[in-house]
C-alpha cells in the first residue's frame, strides 16, 4: 500500500511539474511573440532613415528565427502552413543570387550594364572585375537583413500555439493605438512638434512612429479587421468573462482609433481602402451578432465609409499623399510611373538589383526638370519590384498572389464554420497588397512584420481554434484538430 501511495504521489509530481513547465512555455511564446511585434512597430517605421532601430530590431529577429527553428514542429503534415515562408525564402534567395560575384563576360552584356562598364574603362580599370547582378549591391545587401524580421514573423507563427497568437496581436492593437495617438500630437503640435523620430518625414502631418503618414494608414487599414476578428473568437470561444468583456470593449475602442487615425494621416490610397478594410471586418463579425445589431453595425460601417468620401472630396491635407504631387517640382507618381516604364524594360529580363530603384530612376530623368524633391521609390511596390528583380521577381510574386487568392476564397467558403482570425488576416494581407500598388508600405518593417504575421495565420491550420459557422452564430462551436 505505501509502494502505490508513493507510485500515486510521484505521479503527481510529476504531472505538477509538467504543468509548470508547459506554463511558462506558454508565457515565453506570449512575451516573445507580443514583443517582437511591438518592437517591429516602434522601431521599425521607416526603410531607409531608420538605421539604427532597423538594426536592432534585424539581430533580435535572428534571435528569433533561431528560437523558432531549433524549437518548431516540423511536421509533414503542417507542410501547407509554411507556403509563405517558402515565398520569404524564395525572396532571400533572389537577392542572395543578386548579389554573387559574375565575370565580366557576362555582367557586362546584361542588360542596362553597358554604362557601368564603359564608366570602369574611361577610368581606367582593365580589365574588368568581376560585379555582381546588382547595380547597386550595398542597398541589396540591406534587402537581405530587411527580410529577417518579417522571416521571423513567419517562423513564429509556426512555432507558437493559439495564445501567443493572441498575445501578439494585441501588442499589435496596442503599438497601433500608441502610433495613432503620437500622430494625435504630432497634428495638434505643428511641424516643429519633438514628436517625429525622422528627420526625413511628413512634417505637419499625423505619421505616428513612421516616417510617412501613408503608413501609418496601412497600419489602421490592418487593424480594423483583425480587431473585430479577436473580439469574435473571444465570444464563440467562450472565455472567461474577464477576458471576454475586456475583449470586447477594447475591441471597438481600438477600432475607432484606427478609424481616426486613418482619418487623421489623410492618405489617399488609405481612405480609399477603408471600404475594403470595413467590410472584412463586418463579415467578421456578423456571424457573432443578433440581426439587429447587424444592422445598426452595417449603418456604422456606412457612416465611416461617407466620413471617408467626405475627406477625400474636401480635405486639402490629402493632396501631397494622393496621387497628385509630391511638391512643387512637378514630381508625382504619375511622373514616377511613367518614367519608371523605361526603367523596367532596360533591366529586363533580370532587373537592376533589389534597392537599386534611386539610382536607375536618375537615369531616366530630364536634367533639366530635376528639382529639390526627387524619387526614392517608385511609389508603387508592383513597378519597383519590376526595376528591381525583373521576371523572377515577378514570377514569385505571381506565385504569391495565386497562392493568396486560393487560400482566400478556401477560408472564406469553409463549409464546417470560418476561422475569423484567418479570416481577418486574409483581408489585410488583401488591403495591404492593393496599398502596395500605389506606395511601398511593404518596405518598412512596421509593415512587414504584420504584414508576415497575416500571412502565416492564413495559412495556418486551425488548431485547437474555434471556427464559427454563418449560418447558426449561435449554434455549436467546432474545434479542429
Amino acid at each position: 500500500m505505501a509502494r502505490a501511495s508513493g507510485s500515486r504521489s510521484g505521479r503527481s509530481r510529476s504531472s505538477k511539474t509538467q504543468k509548470k513547465s508547459f506554463e511558462l512555455g506558454v508565457t515565453i511564446e506570449q512575451t516573445v511573440a507580443a514583443g517582437f511585434v511591438l518592437l517591429a512597430v516602434l522601431l521599425g517605421g521607416a526603410s531607409a532613415g531608420g538605421f539604427l532601430g532597423n538594426a536592432v530590431l534585424q539581430f533580435l529577429a535572428l534571435a528569433v528565427i533561431a528560437w523558432g527553428v531549433v524549437t518548431v514542429d516540423w511536421l509533414p503534415e503542417r507542410r501547407g502552413e509554411r507556403v509563405p515562408l517558402m515565398f520569404a525564402l524564395a525572396a532571400l534567395a533572389l537577392m542572395l543570387i543578386q548579389l554573387l560575384p559574375l565575370p565580366p563576360a557576362l555582367w557586362s552584356v546584361l542588360p542596362g550594364r553597358a554604362h557601368v562598364a564603359q564608366g570602369l574603362t574611361v577610368i581606367g580599370v582593365t580589365p574588368l572585375p568581376w560585379m555582381p547582378l546588382s547595380l547597386d549591391p550595398a542597398r541589396t545587401l540591406a534587402g537581405v537583413t530587411a527580410m529577417l524580421p518579417p522571416i521571423a514573423a513567419l517562423v513564429l507563427v509556426l512555432r507558437v500555439g493559439r495564445e501567443a497568437v493572441q498575445a501578439a496581436l494585441w501588442a499589435l492593437f496596442a503599438a497601433a493605438v500608441a502610433s495613432v495617438l503620437v500622430g494625435m500630437g504630432q497634428l495638434s503640435a505643428g511641424q516643429e512638434s519633438p514628436l517625429y523620430f525622422y528627420a526625413v518625414t511628413n512634417y505637419g502631418s499625423a505619421v505616428g512612429f513612421f516616417s510617412n503618414a501613408n503608413h501609418l494608414a496601412t497600419l489602421t487599414l490592418i487593424v480594423i479587421p483583425l480587431v473585430a476578428a479577436v473580439a469574435v473568437r473571444a465570444r464563440v470561444r467562450n472565455d472567461e468573462a474577464g477576458r471576454a468583456t475586456i475583449a470586447w470593449v477594447a475591441a471597438p475602442a481600438v477600432a475607432l482609433l484606427a478609424l481616426l487615425g486613418l482619418l487623421a494621416a489623410g492618405s489617399l490610397a488609405g481612405l480609399l481602402l477603408v471600404p475594403a478594410a470595413l467590410a472584412g471586418a463586418f463579415f467578421v463579425f456578423q456571424p457573432a451578432l443578433p440581426p439587429r445589431a447587424q444592422l445598426w453595425l452595417l449603418v456604422a460601417s456606412g457612416l465611416v465609409i461617407l466620413a471617408a468620401v467626405a475627406v477625400i472630396l474636401f480635405s486639402p491635407s490629402i493632396t501631397d499623399f494622393g496621387s497628385t504631387s509630391f511638391g512643387s517640382d512637378g514630381m508625382s507618381r504619375p511622373h514616377i510611373w511613367q518614367l519608371s516604364k523605361g526603367a523596367v524594360t532596360a533591366m529586363l529580363p533580370f532587373g537592376a538589383g533589389f534597392g537599386s530603384f534611386a539610382g536607375v530612376f536618375r537615369q531616366f530623368e530630364d536634367p533639366a526638370t530635376v528639382g529639390a524633391v526627387y524619387a526614392n521609390h517608385a511609389h508603387s511596390d508592383l513597378i519597383e519590384l519590376a526595376v528591381e528583380a525583373g521576371i523572377p521577381g515577378l514570377l514569385l510574386l505571381a506565385g504569391l498572389l495565386f497562392w493568396v487568392a486560393t487560400r482566400f476564397w478556401k477560408l472564406w467558403t469553409a463549409k464546417g464554420g470560418r476561422d475569423p482570425i484567418a479570416c481577418a488576416a486574409s483581408v489585410a494581407v488583401v488591403v495591404v497588397l492593393l496599398h502596395s500598388l500605389v506606395d511601398y508600405p511593404l518596405r518598412t518593417s512596421a509593415i512587414a512584420v504584420p504584414f508576415a504575421l497575416c500571412l502565416g495565420l492564413m495559412a495556418r491550420t486551425p488548431r485547437q481554434t474555434a471556427a464559427i459557422a454563418s449560418e447558426k452564430p449561435s449554434g455549436a462551436r467546432h474545434l479542429t484538430a
